[in-house]
């Protein structure tokens, strides 16, 4: 099973790459309110993120009392093999509530010219490559920049943003890991910002950081909170409905 972000053309890589070329130097934009994600019942975190975790890569201090809860099979799709497929729903939570997490956290719309900056300097700093190429397997969450590297793929970019965001005294409560589906992306991975003024998107495909409404996405998962661990179903009008017991994990 193939990773995340992996483009349905070739061209769209190109494509991409020619477009954050032309965009990257651009001013701070303005950008229009947005709302927080719904939530549902409690979902899969992503098995590379699991695996970050695992391997220290990432401070989990909860990943232990979740353990029962791990997919047992890698996380991803390509365009072909995620387009009808929906997140894994953990088993004992069949009654969530769609309400947000008390752990919430919103930080004030002023710092967004911060998170601009930040979002411009990992764009820039990256050039996008999957997983397979970079490292030879399928699946692999990591820090490209902290490691010295010039390449990553769209979760790379994501926990890249996140960390600086961390070091710049963001409280990681307000920063969430996100899933999505489109058909140019694939299974891909983006950072939420929580703002007062509703949830934005941290895309590696576009230098602009959108209300999440407003993006072309399909959207599937989220981080509840802080804990990286805790992630559950997006109540998204656009995702497929149908029985949650016979949803394909991914």
């Amino acid at each position: 099973m193939s990773g995340f972000c992996v483009p349905r053309f070739a061209s769209f890589r190109v494509l991409m790459a020619a477009g954050l070329a032309l965009l990257a130097s651009a001013c701070a934009t303005t950008t229009g309110p947005s709302s927080p994600f719904a939530m549902g019942v409690a979902a899969s975190a992503p098995a590379g993120l699991l695996e970050l975790c695992d391997n220290g890569g990432l401070d989990c201090p909860d990943r232990g009392d979740r353990e029962a809860e791990a997919p047992a099979e890698a996380t991803g799709g390509s365009a072909k093999s995620v387009s009808s497929r929906s997140p894994r729903i953990e088993d004992g939570y069949p009654n969530a509530s769609a309400s947000a997490p008390a752990t919430e956290t919103r930080i004030a719309f002023a710092r967004f010219a911060e998170i601009e900056r930040v979002n411009r300097m990992v764009n820039q700093r990256l050039i996008w490559r999957s997983d397979l190429e970079q490292y030879g397997v399928e699946e692999f969450w990591a820090f490209p920049i902290r490691a010295g590297l010039g390449y990553g793929d769209c979760e790379d970019f994501a926990l890249e943003k996140r960390r600086g965001l961390i070091e710049r005294g963001f409280p990681p409560a307000a920063l969430a890991l996100a899933t999505a589906y489109s058909e140019e992306t694939g299974l891909h991975a983006v950072l939420i910002v929580r703002t007062e003024q509703g949830d934005y998107v941290l895309d590696n495909t576009t230098p602009w950081i959108l209300p999440w409404q407003e993006t072309p996405y399909r959207w599937l998962t989220i981080q509840a909170g802080e804990s990286l661990t805790d992630w559950r179903l997006v109540d998204d009008p656009a995702a497929p409905t149908g029985d949650p017991d016979t949803r394909a994990s991914v």
